[in-house]
């Protein structure tokens, strides 16, 4: 199960104040909840920004990271 409102989720990688975006979803008509893909790098970092789409007061957040298959 998901978050119960219409999410967008994006991934960034670099330093503060010089982040770059790799990945963003914004849902879609059928599917509310944002889903991406990111392939990753041993001891890099990965900051995640999860925000809704409708702004303020959106609801519970359901955040979950699997490995790849």
């Amino acid at each position: 199960m998901g978050s119960n409102y219409e999410t967008r989720l994006a991934v960034f990688t670099g330093e503060c104040g010089t982040l770059e975006e790799e990945h963003c979803d914004a849902g879609t008509l059928t599917r509310d909840e944002a889903r991406i893909s990111v392939p990753v790098v041993a001891g890099q970092t990965y900051y995640f920004l999860a925000t809704s789409a409708l702004g303020a007061g959106a609801g519970t957040l359901v955040f979950n990271v699997e490995p790849s298959r």
